[in-house]
């Protein structure tokens, strides 16, 4: 979302309610959703249009009315299509009280591997966007009516068949997931320098041949094409809440040539820099 880096280390609400939401729709800065990770676990619901949501690597749509559960340390990002949603982070252990079956439920849960999406009909979807309701809304109390609701989420999610025993990854695909992570924070931690397709491939020992191959299939992007749709991405913040020109934006996002900028903007924002801010 807004500000935020690759791997997000933050507060999410307060100490005693760790709970942050976001509303999404095409004025936001960050429409597009970059893939990041972060320890919290959350929810992401769709009310118009679709969603791509990418998750470790596996593609999901979401269409109006379903949702995704995400666990925490999933490498995520989304394309939305004339998309409007909403985006729940939480701290799954600071929501949950500290009584000993508290404790049993969250070590069950990192121990296993939970479903991840959600159709209409489904009874998860029902709970998840009664969340989403009551957070929209922060109507008196609406705190315990969420604590509630996540205590009902984890009793159906385990009572329903929505939890393996075991979080399955092939030794292969757990060292796909940790590549992936480590070029992707290095990208988003230097997007503002040059970085060349062989510094990228160098970075996590592979060929730049079979590099581009690896990273097309788990982002879908190349891996020049997802820099400069960064890029744009944190040049669309500095827009929107800085006092940089067009200029010294282009050249703080990692752009030596305005003109470039100006083409790749337009590129994925269909619009100019300046029209856009």
């Amino acid at each position: 979302m807004i500000n935020t880096a690759f791997h997000e280390q933050k507060l999410r609400g307060s100490f005693a309610f760790p709970i942050e939401y976001h509303f999404v729709d095409q004025s936001h800065p960050r429409y597009e959703m970059p893939f990041h990770w972060h320890t919290e676990y959350e929810l992401i619901t769709v009310s118009e249009g679709r969603f791509r949501l990418s998750l470790d690597g596996e593609e999901t749509v979401l269409e109006g009315g379903e949702c995704a559960l995400l666990q925490g340390g999933t490498v995520h990002g989304g394309s939305p299509e004339n998309a409007v949603y909403e985006c729940l982070v939480f701290d799954l252990r600071g929501l949950l009280d500290n009584s000993e079956m508290s404790e049993a439920v969250y070590g069950l849960l990192e121990a296993g591997r939970l479903t991840r999406s959600f159709g209409r009909q489904d009874n998860i979807s029902d709970i998840i966007l009664k969340m989403f309701s009551a957070m929209r809304r922060k109507q008196m109390g609406y705190e315990l009516e969420v604590k509630g609701l996540t205590y009902q989420l984890l009793a159906s999610l385990i009572g329903g068949g929505y939890l393996t025993d075991q979080k399955v990854f092939e030794p292969n695909e757990y060292r796909r997931i940790v590549k992936l992570k480590n070029v992707l924070r290095y990208m988003h931690d230097n997007y503002s320098s040059p970085l060349s397709l062989g510094e990228l491939a160098e970075r996590i020992e592979m060929s730049p041949k079979y590099f581009c191959r690896f990273f097309r299939e788990m982002v879908n992007k190349t891996p020049i094409d997802y820099l400069n749709y960064y890029r744009i991405e944190r040049a669309c913040e500095m827009l929107t809440d800085g006092d940089r020109n067009i200029t010294e934006t282009a050249f703080a996002c990692g752009f030596n040539d305005v003109s470039y900028f100006i083409k790749t903007f337009k590129k994925y924002k269909g619009t100019s820099p300046k029209r856009y801010r």
